[in-house]
């Protein structure tokens, strides 16, 4: 079907500070999250499409819209999802991230 492929993004090393990353503004999917290497910070995403709570909905609670959290104790390897983000993808890396790639459509 076309549409149904999925895109990935990666990410690098973490320099240590806070990284917001907007995968998809419309209703999607995550479908994995491949760890490459691994270091001492967090990837974190959200059913979201922005870190503004003042933009979305009041039934929306940031705590509510994680779908996904690669703690520091993850170890390197593919992590499927496939998990409906109704509302967007957001990524939120802490820390000096893990390399990973993220699998989404």
């Amino acid at each position: 079907m076309v549409g149904m492929d999925y895109q990935a993004t990666t990410t690098s090393r973490g320099d240590g500070l806070p990284a917001v990353r907007v995968l998809k503004t419309v209703g999607g999917s995550l479908g994995s999250v491949v760890i490459t290497g691994v270091n001492d910070g967090a990837i974190l995403i959200y059913n979201a499409s922005t870190s503004d709570a003042t933009k979305r909905a009041t039934s929306k609670a940031t705590s509510s819209l994680l779908i996904a959290a690669i703690s520091t104790s993850t170890p390197v390897g593919t992590y499927t999802f496939d998990v409906d983000a109704s509302d967007g993808l957001l990524m939120v890396t802490t820390g000096n991230a893990p390399t990973s790639t993220i699998t989404y459509r």
